[in-house]
Formats: structure tokens, C-alpha cells, sequence
């Protein structure tokens, strides 16, 4: 792999590349649709160069995109030679899961500022939880009240409650969860959706 570096600058946490974005890895997101958000606007915007350096780790000598997938795909289309990233270094002994946990961690707290669909948060939140943290670690970690947490792990069990939140469906998510703990009946779903 090729890594195209023009300059550097080299900070106590980090160091600034200019690296070629075809060389970029881009590392599994909690954003599901990027490809989808990807507009012709926003393909256009990038046409001069990236602006915002994209945020990056480097694992096993890959350099892996944690935020600035569309930034990254944006560059692609446009084929700029090069783009700023942003390189964090990883603990040498951080095993997957703990790679996972900073990185989706990492995603859900950039997301809060451009927003992420629902059903991206609690699948987001669910990863979380299949790595091994505790809900009252999630909630400290993504800085959310635990209850929300205990809500969205429960909903995140219900493809019937993802579905109506995806479709706009008002309902707060106390009551999302409730609504997923009767996935088993139907009937008292739709009792609960009328009442």
C-alpha cells in the first residue's frame, strides 16, 4: 500500500497526512446509508479538495476511515490525489473488541452533530453491548442517561418497533420499548399503537 504523505505535522496525539484516498480503508460504520447520502451537491463540494481532515487510526499498517466516509467516497469520485486525514494511533495491545468499542464510540459522538438515523443509533448501541460493555459503561461512554440505554437495547431486539421508528412513527422511546417487549403479540402492539 501506498501512502502518498506530501506533509506532516505531528501533534502529542496524532499527526496530520496527506494521503492518497484510494489508499484509504474505509473501516465498518455505524452510518448504514453513506453511500445512499452520497449527493451529486456534495460530490461537487469535494470536487476542489477536503476541507475537514477526515479522522483515521492506522491498525496493522492499514490506515482505517473512523469519520469521513462520505468525504473519502466523495474524494474517490472526484479522484483527487490526495486528502487530509487526521491518523490517531491505536494501543499496540488493543485486541477487536476494544478497537471496536473506541470506534463506534468515536462514530456515535461525530454523528451526534450531523445527525444519524434511528435505526443506525440502536444498532450502534447494540454493538456496543455484544462487545462486552455494560449499559451503565455505554451510557457513560456515549454520555446518555442509562434508562435510554436499557430503552434502546430492549427496541433494538424488535424489528417491528425499528421499522415504525424508521418510518417516522412518534413515539418516544420508553414507549418504542414497551412496544418491542410485545413482539410476540401482534395484537397488543397494535392495542398500544391505537391507544
Amino acid at each position: 500500500m501506498t501512502h502518498n504523505t506530501t506533509t506532516e505535522t505531528v501533534t502529542a496525539t496524532g499527526e496530520l497526512r496527506h494521503l492518497n484516498p484510494a489508499d484509504l480503508v474505509i473501516d465498518t460504520n455505524i452510518r448504514t446509508e453513506a453511500e445512499a447520502t452520497l449527493t451529486a451537491e456534495f460530490v461537487d463540494s469535494i470536487r476542489d479538495g477536503v476541507r475537514q481532515p477526515i479522522l483515521a487510526v492506522e491498525v496493522d499498517g492499514e490506515v482505517r476511515v473512523r469519520d469521513g466516509q462520505r468525504r473519502t467516497l466523495a474524494a474517490r469520485k472526484n479522484a483527487l490525489p490526495t486528502v487530509p486525514v487526521y491518523v490517531v494511533p491505536v494501543a499496540t495491545d488493543a485486541d477487536d473488541k476494544a478497537l471496536t468499542v473506541d470506534r463506534i464510540v468515536e462514530q456515535l459522538a461525530s454523528f451526534e452533530r450531523e445527525g444519524l438515523r434511528n435505526r443506525d443509533r440502536v444498532a450502534a448501541i447494540e454493538q456496543l453491548a455484544l462487545a462486552g460493555m455494560s449499559a451503565t459503561k455505554i451510557a457513560k461512554a456515549t454520555r446518555t442517561k442509562k434508562k435510554d440505554v436499557d430503552a434502546t437495547l430492549a427496541l433494538a431486539k424488535s424489528d417491528t418497533t425499528l421499522d415504525l421508528i424508521e418510518r417516522g412513527a412518534a413515539l418516544t422511546l420508553e414507549q418504542s420499548a414497551t412496544v418491542a417487549a410485545y413482539d410476540h403479540d401482534p395484537e397488543a402492539q397494535q392495542w398500544l399503537l391505537d391507544g
